[in-house]
């Protein structure tokens, strides 16, 4: 979707995920391509909510 994206013309991205080798790798890929993007090391399935 993030190579979708980037051909289509946005204008940056923002990645997050765990793995931060392989999401730096594709933040860089995408760069190169000409869209500025960013990875963000993140554990989405670590986050708690408080909906009292």
């Amino acid at each position: 979707m993030a190579e979708l994206l980037a051909a289509r013309g946005a204008a940056g991205l923002v990645l997050c995920g765990r793995s931060r080798d392989k999401g730096q790798a594709q933040a860089d890929r995408l760069t190169n391509m000409g869209c500025p993007s960013w990875f963000v090391p993140a554990d989405l399935g670590a986050v708690w909510v408080d909906y009292r």
